[in-house]
């Protein structure tokens, strides 16, 4: 079994001395404490001390904690810390508390854990400890450098990393990975997503007797106040078991405890159970615990560089129930909502309701733990042909006439946008750039209708609309996915209308294809809606120019190509997103509001904004 890591530093020594003494023990989080004993002892030993290998040791978990430390996490100088200080945040823990993998796994921040540890019955450190902690933070932090060299390797991807739009992200301290939706992470999620939002889904009949059991448990835990914290935890847990269909685990090979966990093949973590009181400010921060205490799982060290470890998170707080999903693309876990809180206890304007969300709730989580199982267990024969684990795993799609094509997916094209740059392959074993677009919404007829007349990318593939069935009149299947992929042209050496630099003669070319894309839309009866600089492409083809009558310059050829048709639809139906901005600089057209129409009116203002500009 792959061993986990823990510091020490010895305390043993005189009554105001402090013997510079820091070193590292490799344990199975399996082993018991006297275990650790023995591997401490022989460490002091073969440091020349006065120390036979059989002697008792004394051990004190503690974290290396800032909030008492000062200037980055330092000792100050100025402030005198002492072993007694030191022993407000620890734990002293003896043999008969269980094996290792109790403390380890189950406290939070596994990088500050390390041990106190000295000789039982000798003389404690008196004097202060400034240097030995400031000495191990320095071992930490080169030891974080190395996990963080690691892990940029495992990507393979050093390019991403040396963009300026991703140091930027991580100097500001934030991860450019966890702007990604789960969703688009793994199918499981999606199919977990497209069934709670489908208003005709199938729930089979007899999860509704078993809703309102589950209801009637959950009243009886909630409303007592005789009933013992354990055993409430049972009887959730119980009630969670019955709904889902699997028998959960309360505690792994390692050691670490959970109120309940799914793990396929005995290793691969489908769905952790969390029992709350309420549900609180640090909730988030239990479930992010949680799945972290997953990831450091031994059984996990052979694929955690590879996959996202995607995992479901089943959430009874108080007198509620929710479902949150879990992966982790990069360092740190990403933890999304992926419904709100349902009341699962009652609801008496409405009961019928409470019955409907859990049967719904528990009739997709059914259905998408299969497809997570499935995953798991093909995984071993999968990971040859599987994408890096912070690229979508969705990496194929069938063309109109039937043809099967994988996508060869490069890298994030734009943070915070869904958007990947890749390759797909053609029959004559080369290769063309493509996008990768996860979008909720598109018109793909718009797109087509501009594509046509050469003034928006090509168009590979994209999703039907979930639900939908019909488009355009014309009878449709609904789409099979709650993230749409949209997969089209990618236009080399293009720029932004906003980043343009360009002549005279080419403000005129892109005004009279602003005016084409414009006038072909409105006359098919669509509006686009976000006829923004950024969505304005341009480029210029290289070795095509020519010379007006009269003129003395030669005009090169400009392509103008216009992209983001999420917005786009038909007028009269297409509508602004709820969540539009009003900040900043942009001067929307008159009328513009969260969930207003789009009018044709409003692609002309910015018709007339754009060509008045580049007149």
């Amino acid at each position: 079994m792959p061993q986990a890591q823990l510091w020490c530093i010895d305390v043993t020594g005189a009554p105001t001395v402090v013997t510079k003494r820091i070193f590292c023990i490799n344990f199975e989080p399996s082993h018991n404490f006297e275990d650790i004993r023995n591997a401490i002892a022989k460490e002091l030993a073969h440091q020349n001390r006065d120390v036979k290998p059989s002697e008792i040791v004394a051990l004190d978990v503690w974290k290396l904690d800032p909030s008492i430390s000062r200037n980055d996490a330092r000792f100050n100088e100025n402030t005198s810390t002492t072993y007694t200080d030191l022993k407000e945040h620890v734990m002293t823990i003896s043999s008969e508390s269980g094996n290792m993998g109790e403390i380890y796994l189950d406290l939070p921040e596994d990088e500050s854990l390390h041990l106190i540890v000295s000789l039982k019955g000798a003389p404690e450190a008196e004097g202060t400890i400034d240097l030995l902690c400031s000495e191990l933070l320095d071992i930490k932090f080169e030891e974080n450098r190395a996990k963080h060299r690691e892990w940029l390797d495992s990507l393979g991807d050093q390019g991403f990393e040396e963009r300026i739009d991703v140091i930027a992200k991580r100097r500001k301290g934030e991860d450019p990975f966890k702007e990604i939706p789960i969703a688009i992470l793994h199918p499981a999620f999606d199919r977990f997503l497209l069934g709670m939002h489908d208003p005709d889904l199938d729930i089979p009949p007899e999860l509704y007797s078993e809703a309102v059991e589950f209801s009637s448990t959950c009243w009886q835990v909630f409303g007592s106040k005789n009933m013992d914290e354990p055993t409430k935890k049972a009887k959730k847990l119980q009630a969670i078991e019955k709904m889902l269909g699997y028998q959960l685990l309360k505690r792994t090979k390692e050691g670490a405890a959970f109120d309940g966990l799914l793990l396929v093949e005995g290793i691969y973590p489908a769905l952790i159970f969390l029992s709350e009181d309420d549900i609180g400010v640090q909730l988030m921060g239990r479930c992010e615990t949680l799945y972290s205490k997953c990831m450091r799982l031994a059984s996990l060290d052979d694929v955690r560089k590879t996959i996202s470890l995607p995992c479901f998170l089943v959430v009874v707080s108080g007198s509620h129930i929710s479902v949150v999903g879990a992966a982790c693309p990069s360092m740190h876990p990403s933890i999304e909502y992926l419904t709100g809180f349902y009341v699962c206890t009652s609801m008496p304007s409405d009961p019928g309701a409470v019955f409907e969300n859990i049967a719904k709730l528990f009739a997709c989580l059914r259905r998408s733990i299969n497809v997570l199982t499935e995953y798991y267990k093909d995984l071993l024969s999968l990971l040859p042909c599987l994408p890096k684990r912070y690229l979508p795993l969705r990496n194929t799609f069938t063309t109109l006439d039937g043809q099967l094509k994988r996508i060869n997916y490069s890298n994030l094209h734009m943070l915070g946008k869904n958007i990947w740059t890749g390759t797909v392959d053609t029959p004559d074993s080369s290769s063309v750039p493509v996008l990768v677009k996860f979008t909720r919404r598109y018109c793909a007829a718009a797109h087509n209708l501009l594509k046509s007349a050469g003034l928006a990318p090509k168009l590979y593939h994209y999703d039907f609309e979930p639900y939908q069935v019909e488009e355009d009149g014309n009878d449709v299947a609904p789409g099979l996915f709650y993230w749409r992929m949209i997969v089209m042209e990618y236009i080399s050496n293009a720029v932004t209308l906003y980043d343009l630099t360009g002549t005279a003669s080419d403000a005129r070319q892109i005004a009279e294809h602003l005016r084409r894309a414009v006038d072909s839309l409105h006359m098919n009866n669509y509006v686009f809606g976000d006829l923004r600089p950024t969505n304005i492409m341009v480029q210029i083809l290289e070795g095509k120019a020519h010379r007006h009558k009269g003129e003395s310059e030669e005009e090169r050829e400009i392509r103008v190509a216009l992209v983001d048709f999420d917005w786009a639809g038909k007028d009269g139906k297409a509508r602004y997103p709820s969540g539009i901005s009003f900040g900043g600089t942009i001067a929307w057209p008159d009328g513009v509001k969260p969930r207003g129409l789009i009018t044709k009116e409003h692609d002309l203002y910015w018709l007339r904004t754009w060509t008045d500009l580049l007149a």
